[in-house]
């Protein structure tokens, strides 16, 4: 029986306590169809990212939003203007404490809202209201209490149980309700990590129970009750992964039968397959970037990591950078429209060829100077007086020119054309 025949079953509330690991024979199906109405199984942070699918979603979302730089800029009519130098970039950026850098700090605040839901950090400021510090905390030392006035208080428990206000913790949540608390992702997704586990502890016993060299011990007559204590301990020597390729010694007319079980009879591979899917599906990560990459292509790569930083970092972006700027911006920043915002501009590249392509054609439109290119591939400015003019191809004309031609600009275009040729 395979797991997703079990999913079938109309008899999923049959007793199985006579099912056991010690056959390897046994598959995933009947093993998971008694596990998964096992509550004894802990579900927690540590035992969740032991399934190697979690914690590669869980890093490659934390890391890339770590890894992102962090801009202070200021909302003018059409665009954001960055803000250089602001007291508020060097904790975003380098040091947020004393205790950890930036990078530590985000991966370990974005583990938290990823498997519980919520995110916090404790904002110490001075006497003038200055901030001196942002320190992570961990969700379980949080409490969330809603007042009577819909007001929000948060007790954290450490040495001493305290009382913050709102403006004094930075609390991202991941799905939520009621807008005061997150959903935690290892409670609403509990029988998910309860299968993942139960099958990596099915494929644990199953190696080590000889899943590769299961077979039938035959004997021509019946054995007694002494006789076939003995067979069963002089066979246990054998019993083992380490353990392949002895060789098994029988007498009194006995013969081995070898049956053939391999982890696809036992639906492991299967499964695995069907739990990346769903971790995938959970988490917002494409597959390939989880190491499976049965359906990846080199054409369908770069959509779906575009697809990855539009629909999945850029939502948890969007929470980050609201909280960030209510909480740490001051109200006169906040009324002038300074806010903090996250540098996507590496993930969003392309290519080598399709982005130089798309530099080339904003250099020749005169959207852009060399120094503005260079600058976005990360080098430095020439800084000439060349180098910061904007450019035009010279026999372009404008759409007005087009409609009512003057004598200078025909007799212009006809003497460029007579140059060409």
């Amino acid at each position: 029986m395979g797991l997703f025949d079990f999913f079938k079953s109309d008899n999923k509330g049959e007793s199985r306590s006579q099912l056991s690991l010690n056959n390897p024979n046994v598959s995933l199906g009947d093993f998971l169809a008694e596990s998964i109405h096992n509550n004894d199984l802990s579900v927690n942070e540590l035992t969740v990212l032991s399934i190697p699918s979690v914690r590669r979603a869980v890093n490659v979302l934390a890391s890339t939003i770590a890894g992102l730089p962090i801009d202070i800029k200021q909302k003018r009519e059409r665009y954001f203007e960055k803000i250089e130098g602001h007291s508020l970039e060097y904790y975003l950026n380098y040091e947020p404490n004393q205790t950890i850098d930036k990078v530590t700090f985000f991966q370990a605040f974005m583990t938290n809202v990823l498997l519980h839901g919520n995110g916090f950090a404790l904002i110490k400021r001075n006497s003038s209201y200055n901030i001196e510090a942002i320190e992570l905390i961990h969700p379980d030392r949080v409490t969330v209490k809603v007042l009577k006035n819909n007001s929000i208080r948060y007790e954290v428990e450490n040495a001493s149980r305290k009382s913050y206000r709102a403006d004094e913790i930075i609390h991202v949540m991941g799905s939520t309700s009621n807008g005061f608390i997150g959903y935690s992702t290892l409670e609403t997704n509990r029988r998910l990590f309860e299968i993942a586990l139960n099958t990596q502890m099915f494929a644990k016993t199953y190696f080590e129970n000889g899943g590769f060299m299961s077979g039938i011990v035959k004997h021509p007559a019946s054995l007694s009750d002494s006789a076939y204590k003995r067979l069963k301990s002089s066979l246990s020597r054998y019993s083992g992964s380490e353990k392949a390729g002895k060789q098994l010694i029988l007498d009194e007319g006995m013969t081995y039968e070898q049956l053939t079980s391999t982890p696809q009879d036992a639906g492991l591979t299967d499964v695995n397959l069907w739990l990346t899917g769903e971790f995938s599906r959970l988490f917002g990560v494409p597959p390939f970037l989880l190491q499976d990459l049965s359906k990846s292509t080199l054409q369908n790569v770069e959509s779906l990591t575009l697809a990855f930083v539009r629909h999945t970092i850029q939502e948890h972006l969007h929470k980050l950078e609201s909280e960030l700027s209510r909480k740490l911006l001051s109200e006169a920043d906040k009324m002038a429209g300074i806010c903090v915002k996250f540098d996507l501009d590496q993930l969003l590249k392309s290519d080598t060829k399709t982005r130089g392509e798309y530099l080339k054609n904003l250099f020749h439109i005169g959207a852009i100077s060399v120094d503005e290119v260079r600058l976005a591939e990360g080098m430095k400015p020439l800084n000439t007086e060349g180098s910061t003019k904007h450019f035009i191809q010279q026999q372009y004309i404008s759409i007005e020119d087009t409609i009512n031609p003057n004598e200078e600009g025909t007799n212009e275009n006809i003497n460029i054309q007579d140059n060409e040729e």
